[in-house]
């Protein structure tokens, strides 16, 4: 069901499947992960909505 999102910022028309949370395409997840492993370290990641 991921696979729907888009690599691009969908704003503001949304995108299926997130419920309103917060939610990046299985390749845009591939390159933040190799990015959050990389760092070594436990990472928490804020979401805010504005």
């Amino acid at each position: 069901p991921w696979s729907i999102i888009p690599d691009e910022e969908p704003y503001p028309s949304g995108v299926p499947e997130s419920w309103g949370c917060p939610a990046v395409s299985p390749d845009v997840f591939k390159v933040l992960d190799e990015k959050f492993q990389s760092v070594g370290k436990n990472i928490l990641l804020w979401a805010i909505y504005p």
